[in-house]
């Protein structure tokens, strides 16, 4: 007996914790939804003309754009899923290149990005050496 209301007493305490203001434990059951940003690594920086990248997470991506600025054209495949494929067109050169929404930026790390291929200004296919993409909150 004695331990079933010691059982109860420690869950009541969780859950009026986990519904108090600004919790970190609700953050963490249920996630923080938000941007993560991809940083394009290149030895050819401004050389590149084209990438296809998949990106592969833990939880949905909800939404897809670019830096403001980065002159690139994106075209993405569907979202709402845990992994999507994009292909982005334009001057490439090192530094942000994707903006993806997330259904919980603090699993940022678990976020991987895969680069399919990498193009050249003309468009011919380069060897994929040397390059990579970061992700950041």
């Amino acid at each position: 007996m004695r331990r079933l209301v010691w059982t109860g007493f420690l869950a009541a305490t969780v859950a009026g914790t986990a519904t108090c203001g600004d919790s970190r434990v609700l953050d963490v059951v249920k996630g923080v939804p938000g941007e993560l940003t991809l940083g394009f690594v290149t030895p050819n920086s401004g050389s590149d003309g084209a990438i296809l990248l998949a990106v592969k997470g833990p939880a949905p991506i909800t939404s897809a754009s670019l830096p403001a600025g980065s002159g690139l054209r994106l075209f993405a495949g569907p979202l709402g899923a845990d992994s999507a494929k994009f292909a982005l067109t334009g001057t490439l050169a090192n530094g942000p290149i994707l903006v993806v929404g997330v259904a919980d930026v603090n699993r940022v790390a678990s976020y991987n990005v895969f680069i399919r291929q990498v193009a050249a200004n003309d468009y011919t296919l380069r060897s994929l050496t040397g390059y990579g993409v970061t992700v950041s909150r």
